[in-house]
């Protein structure tokens, strides 16, 4: 057969496959599938734990109504969690268990993705071979958006397929149309902060800048919500916030679909503004063009610890103000939480299983949150070992070592700073809940919260160092390998001790090994085992970066 015969045979499967119009939108639904497969996973075994949960817990009358008279009409809860309507209900809770906490996941998740695969792929360089094909700025937008898309309804099947599942096991009896609405509800945060990071990435020049105007319509759409749930003077703000619309859906208590059409058209209008914006201008251009020139800086440039903390302290410094901010919300409602806790005898068998405390009350419901900032540090020293990662995918690396820095001397600045930030994020945690939990006069010394604050970073110890071990030996795998262990660690915590798994899945949990402080006192002994196991893999995860040659994308 000649070479003129095997091109034509060749050529159909050419055309057939490679479809260029669609190029970008399948290279964004294949970058982001497996997130959206782990995000669904959390949102359905969330949603499904929350059926199964209050089954468990509120099994009598009094145990719902104890929970409807102390949570039901908790001001710091309804700014927190959204108002809570038939709480006293499986439908109630679960509505607003589950509204209230993965509103907030799904948006933050979509506005990190979304900022990635526009502004992102534009700063890397990557969308320019796509346009040097058949396709132009406004298509490529499109496409993006249609890849973006795919991902939405990855985690909506999911979502959909187990809560109709757990839902009739627990003689719920969702209906096929509550159980889509309900799982439409639950990803509606989804579309709209895709829709907010792929216009933030139009108008600002940098992915940094992009994520952090996306950061900020989030943060005022919180804002809002929270002010309108806690005030009923200024409910009516709950009318203009993104995540307020979602609220007035009322999935299971009272479906209230209206409240698409807002959600709809935000999400419409932002992404039709994109495309066209997309269209409109040059390549690495935006409609708040940077700086061309700026007055130079050299503070913290002298050596590879002081520009580490230059270019962490942006984020560093918004990690800690989160965690204060929660903390002391979170100490302004322990009083109630306990009580709401000790008068459920399903709630009492749960966390003393969970803190190995027999008494239950506001130090309990501390040491859960606890559990909850143990999860938030791990999240926050991952990310700060996936940023060196980035450094070194993206080449900005390679301009540090061709100077007189070697490798351990950069890398030894970053963990240096991660390490110090880990430990700041314990004590601010522990300072704040301690101010929160002191205006209700619940008694916990300050001496208590900062022991758990400090007892807190140590599964963050841990974290980083399988971080700079998985760096150092394989560094593509660095981001799946952190988050894998932070996501089954906490789901474990979780749902173990409510459906009684066998202790060797538990152990499996590095948040198992550590003490709920305050409730129990930390168990520095074990805790010293893992920080010796985090020390040995950092040191060998060096030893391995400095030997191994750089790692692109």
């Amino acid at each position: 057969m000649g070479a003129e015969t095997l091109a034509a045979a060749a050529e159909p499967a050419v055309e057939r496959f490679r479809s260029p119009g669609t190029v970008i939108a399948r290279f964004t639904s294949r970058s982001i599938y497996k997130t959206a497969l782990i995000i669904g996973y959390a949102f359905a075994i969330y949603a499904a734990s929350s059926f199964l949960g209050f089954n468990k817990t509120y099994y009598t009358k009094a145990a719902r109504e104890t929970l409807a008279r102390l949570f039901g009409t908790n001001a710091g809860l309804q700014a927190l969690f959204g108002v809570a309507h038939r709480i006293d209900t499986v439908r109630g809770f679960v509505a607003w268990r589950t509204l209230g906490v993965l509103t907030i996941v799904g948006g933050i998740w979509a506005l990190v993705a979304a900022t990635k695969r526009f502004r992102g792929e534009e700063e890397a360089g990557r969308l320019e071979l796509f346009l040097s094909g058949q396709t132009t700025g406004g298509k490529a937008a499109l496409n993006t958006l249609a890849g973006l898309g795919a991902g939405l309804l990855i985690v909506y099947a999911l979502t959909a397929v187990v809560t109709g599942i757990v839902g009739n096991m627990n003689k719920v009896h969702l209906g096929a149309s509550e159980t889509l609405f309900f799982s439409l509800a639950l990803v509606a945060s989804i579309a709209e902060f895709f829709a907010v990071g792929a216009f933030a990435s139009q108008i600002a020049p940098t992915r940094r800048r992009a994520a952090s105007i996306a950061a900020g319509v989030f943060g005022l759409s919180f804002i809002l919500r929270a002010i309108g749930d806690a005030t009923p003077s200024a409910h009516w703000l709950t009318n203009v916030s993104p995540l307020g619309w979602i609220e007035h859906l009322r999935p299971l208590t009272g479906s209230n679909p209206i409240w698409l059409l807002p959600i709809f058209t935000f999400v419409v209008v932002l992404c039709t503004a994109t495309v066209y914006l997309a269209g409109g201008r040059d390549l690495g251009a935006s409609l708040l063009p940077d700086k061309d020139t700026r007055r130079h800086h050299t503070r913290f440039l002298n050596t590879p610890l002081e520009l580490a903390l230059r270019e962490s302290r942006g984020s560093i410094l918004g990690w800690l103000a989160s965690l204060a901010a929660t903390s002391i919300a979170m100490g302004a409602i322990a009083k109630a939480a306990g009580k709401a806790m000790a008068a459920s005898t399903g709630t009492q068998t749960f966390i003393k299983s969970m803190t190995q405390n027999p008494v239950v009350g506001a130090t309990t419901y501390i040491a859960v949150v606890f559990l909850m900032v143990m999860a938030a540090i791990m999240a926050m020293a991952a990310q700060a070992i996936n940023s060196m990662r980035e450094d070194e995918a993206e080449g900005y690396l390679d301009n540090l070592l061709t100077r007189p820095v070697s490798r351990v001397r950069w890398l030894g600045g970053r963990l240096l700073t991660v390490v110090a930030s880990v430990f700041l994020a314990g004590v601010v945690t522990g300072l704040f809940s301690w101010f929160g939990s002191e205006s209700q006069n619940t008694g916990i010394a300050l001496s208590k919260m900062l022991q758990a604050g400090v007892n807190a970073t140590i599964p963050a110890a841990f974290i980083i160092g399988i971080g700079a071990l998985t760096l150092g030996l394989r560094p593509r795998w660095t981001s799946a390998v952190l988050y894998t262990v932070i996501g089954w660690s906490f789901l474990m915590e979780m749902i173990g001790p409510a459906i009684k798994l066998n202790h060797w899945v538990l152990d499996t949990s590095l948040l198992h090994h550590v003490a709920l402080s305050p409730a129990t006192d930390p168990r520095w002994s074990t805790a010293g085992i893992l920080i010796g196991i985090g020390v040995v893999a950092l040191v060998i995860g060096a030893f391995a970066f400095n030997k191994r040659d750089l790692a692109g994308t």
